[in-house]
C-alpha cells in the first residue's frame, strides 16, 4: 500500500490543493496548483532576483497577487540577463500561477509556454532537477488548460506530468497527477473513469467504482468496507483529503449518495485548514442537494411518522434540504476564498429556488392524500393535523423562502463583481441570471419564482458573460451565455432576438460537439419559432420548420442515451421537466390538425417510442433498453391478424389515440379534455375505485367507462369490421396503473375483459415473438407463504404452486428455500422456461424500491438481469414466461408501473404476467392454475390470461356472489406484458 509522507514538498502541495467541486472550479490563494522548490540547489542563496522570488512566493501564499505576479516579473527579468534559464523558469512558473489567480489567461499562458521552451523536453537521462521543472510546469499547464474549458489538453499535460514523476521516483507527485487527471476526466463528463482513477490512487486498482455501485448489496457493502478500512490506513494529510473529497463528488455524480457522504464526511474529518474543510462542507452540502432532487423527482412528500409526537414532523426532502444549507452556510462561513464563497452562496440559492418550486407540489399531494383517503387513519390522529397544517402553512413558507432567496441575491451580485475574471465568474453570472430565468424549467416560457429579478440587471450580466466567455476562448461557456440570452428573449416575446441568440448559441455547441447543449438549444428555438407561428397565423397553424427543430431535438436526444444514462436519474436532467416535454410537445405538433398525415402519425409513434426508452433508460440509469428485433406491426399483418395496436399518448390539453389493425395503415383520434389535469382527475378516480376497499365499488364504472368512451369506442367499429380478438397497449406511463381489462361499455354492459384478450407491450417492437407450446415445458415455482420485511403471510402460496405442479413439471422453492443463490442457480441452468413466483413485490418510479421478496433479501430491480440470467451452456436460450402474482403498485406514485415495465424487460422473459394490486390468496390460487390450464389447452398466452379471469367470474357467480364482476380487487389486477401469442 502507498504511503503518504507528511512533509511535503511545497510544488506537491500546491499541485493537489486544487479545489474539486461539482461544477465550478474553485481557483483559491492558498492552494495554488503547482510550484516548483524553492530549496532547488539551482537557486543562488543571496542573489537579489532570488529575494525577488522568495518576495513573490510569499505574497502568493497571503493572496496578495498582484504584488506577487509584479515581484516575479522582476525575478524572472533579472534571471534572463543573468543567464539562468531554469531558475528563470522557476520564476515564470510562479507568475503563470499568480496571473491565473487574476484571470489574465493570456499572460498566464504566455509565462507558462515560455517556462516550459526554457525548460526543453529533457531526455530520459537528463537531470533529476531538470525532469522535476518539467513536471511542475506541466502541471500549471494542465491547471490553466482545465481553467479555460480544454479539459482534453489538461488530462494529456497531466498524463506527462505522471510520468516524469515515476522516473524521477516521486509518488506524491505520481499520485498528484493522478488525481489532477480525474479532475480532468470529470470535466470531459468521463464520471466513471475519473472515479476508477481516483479509486486506483487511494487502493492500488483493488477496487473499482463498478464495485462500490454493483446492484448486488453483498458486493457493494464488501467493496465501500474495504475502501474504508484502505482509506484508514493512510495517514491523514492534505493529499488524502483532497482525494477523498474528489471520490466522495465523483460518487455523487454517479448516484451513491449514501457512499458520496460518507467518504465525504471522512475528508472532513481528515482535513486540517479551514480551506480544506470549507471545500468539504460545499461537497457535502451538494450530497444533500442531490438527495432534495431525488425525493422531489420520487415524489416523498410524505411527513415521517415518529414515536415522538410533540416532535415537529418533516419529509425526506425537508430534511435533506435543511442540511444542505446548512452545509453550505458553514462552507462560506469558513471560507476565505471569494470565489468559494460565492459557490456556497450559489448553491443555497438553489436549494431554497427548489423549496419555492417545490413546497406548493408538495401541498397539493398532500391535499390529494387527504382527499382520497389513502391515508386510512382516524381523524383524531396526530399525523393528519400535520398534514392538514403543511399545506395550511405552505404559502408562508414560500414567502419566508422568497425573502431569503431575494437577501442572498443582494449579497450575490457584489461578490461577483469582485471576481476577476474567470470561468469560475462568467459561470457563477449565468447561474445567477438563469435564476432569475427559471432555467433550469426550460420548458417554461415566464419564470415562477417571483425572485424580484430586475430584467435590464438580468439582460446586462447575461451580455458580459458573453463577453468573457469570448474573451476565455471557450466555446461552450458562449454556447450556454447565447441560450441563456435566447431564453430571456423568449420571456420577453422579443421573437427575433430569441431567434439569433438561440441560433448562435446551437451553432457554437455544435461546433464544441456538446450534444447536452444542443437539444436545449433546438428544443428552444422549436418552441420560439411555433410560438411565433402561432402569434402570426393563429393557434391551429403549425410551423414546419419549428418541427424540424423539434425533430432535431428528439434526434440529440437519442445520441445522447448513453451519456445521460451513466448517471444516476437524480443526477440527470429532470426528466419530467427537461427530456418528456421535448418529445411530447414534438407528438403534439405532429399531430394537431384536422386531417394528419400517415407519415406524421408514423413519426409521432416513434416519437413514443422514443420516449418510452428514454423513460426506461432514466429509471435504471443506464442505456440497455435498446429497441429490439420485430415490430408489434410485422406481428399483427402476418402472425396475428386477429390483433390490434393502440397507443396512448396524453398531452397537456388532449388525449392522442394511435391505432394499428392488421392489414392497415395507422389511424388516431384526439379527446380534448374538459379541463387542466382531466384526464389525470379520471385516472387517479378509477385507481383509487380499484385499489381502495372502503370505497363503494360503483364509483369505479363511471370513470371506467369515461376511459373506454376515449379509447376504445371511437375505434370499436372497425375492430368489429377487422374480427379483432385481442387488443395490445402501448400506454402512457400514468396509464399503465390501470388494467384496460376494468374499461366499461356502458352500452352493452360489459367490461372490455369480456370482448377482447389484452396485453400491454413495452414499445413497438419486442423480442421475438412465438407461440407458446407446453409440451416439455418445466416450471421454477417459487413463493414465500411466510411473513417477511414486515408483511402478511400468504397462506393461499403453497395451494397455488402445488395446483401449478399437478398442471406442469415443477420444481418449488417454498419459503426458507426461496432464496436468491437458489433462485439464480436454477435459473441459470436453463432447464426452466417459466418461472412463476407466488410473493410479495412492489412496483414503483423508485428502482431502489422495485423488488421482490425472497427468503434472505430483497431482489431488486437492478440485479433481475444478473439473476435471470442464463448460464451460456443452458439448452434454453429463453425465458418463455415469468409470473409474479402477488405484486402491487406503489400508492400515490403516478408512475409506480415504471417499475413493471422494468422488470418486464430487466428479466429478459418474452412475456410476463403480474398483478397491479395483491390479488386475495383465493383467487389467485384459482386464476394462476386456471391459467396454465388454458395454456396447456392450446391458447395463447392472453387468450389464456382472460379465460382464467372470465372462469373466476363464472365460478363467483356460482357461489352466489351477488354481482361478481363488481369483485375488481379478485379478478382484475392480472396483466400481461410483452409477447401475448
Amino acid at each position: 500500500m502507498m504511503r503518504i509522507s507528511g512533509a511535503l514538498r511545497f510544488c506537491v502541495c500546491l499541485l493537489l490543493g486544487c479545489v474539486i467541486s461539482l461544477a465550478i472550479p474553485v481557483l483559491r490563494p492558498d492552494v495554488g496548483v503547482t510550484a516548483p522548490p524553492l530549496d532547488s540547489s539551482l537557486l543562488a542563496q543571496s542573489s537579489e532576483p532570488d529575494v525577488l522570488l522568495r518576495r513573490g512566493r510569499t505574497a502568493y501564499e497571503a493572496g496578495e497577487m498582484a504584488s506577487a505576479a509584479e515581484s516575479l516579473q522582476e525575478a524572472a527579468q533579472a534571471y534572463g540577463e543573468r543567464g539562468e534559464p531554469l531558475n528563470q523558469a522557476i520564476a515564470l512558473n510562479y507568475l503563470s500561477l499568480a496571473q491565473q489567480q487574476q484571470g489574465q489567461w493570456r499572460e498566464a499562458t504566455e509565462a507558462i509556454q515560455e517556462s516550459l521552451t526554457l525548460i526543453g523536453v529533457p531526455s530520459a537521462t537528463a537531470r533529476d532537477d531538470r525532469q522535476r521543472l518539467f513536471a511542475a510546469a506541466l502541471t500549471t499547464q494542465g491547471q490553466l488548460q482545465l481553467a479555460l474549458g480544454q479539459a482534453e489538453a489538461a488530462f494529456e499535460s497531466w498524463q506527462e506530468a505522471e510520468r516524469r514523476y515515476e522516473r524521477l521516483g516521486d509518488v506524491e507527485g505520481r499520485w498528484g497527477s493522478q488525481l489532477n487527471q480525474a479532475r480532468a476526466l470529470e470535466a470531459l463528463g468521463l464520471y466513471r473513469r475519473s472515479c476508477d482513477q481516483l479509486l486506483d490512487v487511494l487502493t492500488s486498482g483493488a477496487l473499482t467504482c463498478d464495485g462500490l455501485a454493483a446492484d448486488d448489496p453483498d458486493v457493494r457493502t464488501r467493496q465501500r468496507g474495504e475502501l474504508l478500512a484502505a482509506i484508514e490506513r493512510q495517514p491523514d494529510s492534505p493529499l488524502k483529503a483532497m482525494a477523498l473529497r474528489s471520490l466522495g463528488n465523483q460518487l455523487r455524480l454517479l448516484g451513491q449518495l449514501e457512499a458520496s457522504e460518507r467518504i465525504l464526511q471522512a475528508s472532513l474529518d481528515t482535513s486540517e485548514l479551514d480551506g480544506d474543510r470549507s471545500l468539504a462542507y460545499l461537497s457535502l452540502g451538494n450530497t444533500a442537494k442531490a438527495k432534495v432532487n431525488r425525493a422531489f423527482n420520487l415524489r416523498q412528500f410524505d411527513i415521517e411518522e415518529d414515536d415522538d409526537l410533540t416532535q415537529a414532523k418533516a419529509s425526506s426532502l425537508d430534511s435533506y434540504a435543511m442540511t444542505a444549507l446548512g452545509y453550505y452556510q458553514r462552507a462560506i462561513d469558513l471560507s476565505s476564498s471569494p470565489s468559494l464563497r460565492l459557490q456556497g452562496q450559489l448553491n443555497r440559492l438553489d436549494v431554497l429556488s427548489d423549496l419555492i418550486r417545490i413546497i406548493p407540489q408538495r401541498a397539493d399531494y398532500l391535499q390529494n392524500k387527504l382527499d382520497f383517503e389513502l391515508i386510512v387513519i382516524s381523524p383524531a390522529n396526530p399525523l393528519v393535523s400535520d398534514y392538514q397544517q403543511q399545506i395550511a402553512i405552505s404559502s408562508s413558507q414560500v414567502q419566508q423562502l422568497t425573502q431569503e432567496a431575494e437577501q442572498l441575491i443582494n449579497q450575490i451580485y457584489p461578490d461577483l463583481s469582485s471576481l476577476p475574471l474567470s470561468k469560475v465568474k462568467v459561470e457563477s453570472q449565468l447561474k445567477l441570471a438563469c435564476h432569475a430565468l427559471d432555467c433550469n424549467q426550460i420548458n417554461l416560457q415566464q419564470p415562477t419564482n417571483n425572485l424580484g429579478f430586475h430584467r435590464e440587471r438580468v439582460f446586462n450580466l447575461i451580455q458580459q458573460s458573453i463577453t468573457e466567455a469570448d474573451q476565455l476562448g471557450s466555446l461552450g461557456l458562449q454556447s450556454y451565455g447565447y441560450g441563456v440570452l435566447g431564453k430571456f428573449q423568449e420571456q420577453g416575446r422579443d421573437w427575433d432576438e430569441a431567434i439569433t441568440a438561440t441560433r448562435e448559441a446551437l451553432m457554437l455547441s455544435t461546433q464544441e460537439v456538446r450534444k447536452d447543449l444542443s437539444y436545449q438549444w433546438q428544443w428552444q428555438m422549436g418552441r420560439i419559432l411555433q410560438t411565433r407561428h402561432e402569434e402570426d397565423f393563429g393557434v391551429a397553424e403549425v410551423s414546419s420548420e419549428a418541427i424540424n427543430y423539434y425533430r432535431q431535438a428528439s434526434k440529440s436526444l437519442k445520441q445522447l442515451r448513453q451519456e445521460l444514462a451513466a448517471l444516476d436519474s437524480i443526477i440527470q436532467y429532470d426528466f419530467r421537466d427537461n427530456v418528456e416535454p421535448v418529445y411530447k410537445q414534438f407528438v403534439e405538433l405532429l399531430l394537431r390538425g384536422d386531417t394528419v398525415s400517415s407519415d406524421s402519425l408514423e413519426e409521432a409513434r416513434n416519437a413514443i417510442e422514443d420516449l418510452r426508452i428514454a423513460e426506461l433508460n432514466n429509471f435504471f440509469q443506464d442505456a440497455c433498453i435498446t429497441e429490439e428485433e420485430v415490430e408489434v406491426d410485422e406481428i399483427i399483418d402476418k402472425q396475428d391478424p386477429t390483433a390490434a395496436l393502440i397507443y396512448t399518448i396524453i398531452l397537456d390539453d388532449r388525449l392522442e389515440v394511435i391505432a394499428k389493425l392488421p392489414g392497415q395503415d395507422l389511424s388516431h383520434h384526439s379527446v380534448t379534455q374538459n379541463e387542466q389535469g382531466y384526464f389525470q382527475k379520471v385516472l387517479w378516480n378509477l385507481y383509487v375505485g380499484l385499489i381502495d376497499v372502503t370505497r363503494n365499488r360503483s364509483d369505479v364504472k363511471p370513470n371506467a367507462q369515461e376511459i373506454y368512451e376515449w379509447l376504445i369506442a371511437p375505434i370499436s367499429p372497425k375492430l368489429e369490421e377487422s374480427n379483432v380478438k385481442t387488443l395490445v397497449f402501448f400506454l402512457d406511463t400514468i396509464l399503465q396503473r390501470i388494467p384496460m381489462s376494468v374499461l366499461y361499455n356502458q352500452n352493452t354492459d360489459k367490461f372490455l375483459i369480456e370482448d377482447y384478450a389484452i396485453a400491454i407491450t413495452p414499445g413497438i417492437k419486442i423480442i421475438q415473438p412465438q407461440s407458446f407450446d407446453t409440451v416439455g415445458v418445466s416450471v421454477l415455482g417459487g413463493g414465500l407463504s411466510e411473513s417477511r420485511e414486515n408483511l402478511a403471510d400468504l397462506p393461499g402460496v403453497e395451494l397455488e404452486i402445488e395446483n401449478i405442479s399437478q398442471l406442469l413439471p415443477t420444481r418449488v422453492l417454498l419459503n426458507q428455500t426461496f432464496t436468491r443463490s437458489a433462485v439464480e442457480n436454477l435459473v441459470g441452468s436453463g432447464l426452466f422456461s417459466v418461472i412463476h413466483l407466488a410473493t410479495h413485490g412492489n412496483f414503483s418510479s423508485d428502482p431502489e424500491q422495485t423488488y421482490l421478496v425472497l427468503s434472505d433479501e430483497l431482489l431488486k430491480v437492478r440485479s433481475m438481469d444478473a439473476v435471470f440470467r442464463l448460464n451460456p451452456l443452458a439448452t434454453a436460450n429463453m425465458i418463455e414466461l415469468l409470473v409474479m402474482s402477488a405484486c402491487k403498485t406503489a400508492q400515490g406514485d403516478e408512475r409506480a408501473a415504471l417499475g413493471l415495465s422494468g422488470m418486464a424487460v430487466r428479466s429478459g422473459a418474452r412475456s410476463t404476467v403480474a398483478t397491479l394490486w395483491p390479488a386475495d390468496d383465493e383467487s389467485t390460487a384459482k386464476v394462476m392454475p386456471d391459467f396454465y390450464e388454458q395454456l396447456k389447452a392450446g391458447k395463447n398466452k392472453a387468450e389464456a390470461l382472460r379465460a382464467a379471469q372470465l372462469n373466476f367470474l363464472n365460478q363467483l357467480r356460482y357461489e352466489g356472489v351477488d354481482n361478481p364482476k363488481m369483485e375488481f380487487r379478485k379478478w382484475a389486477p392480472y396483466i400481461l406484458v410483452g409477447n401475448w401469442l
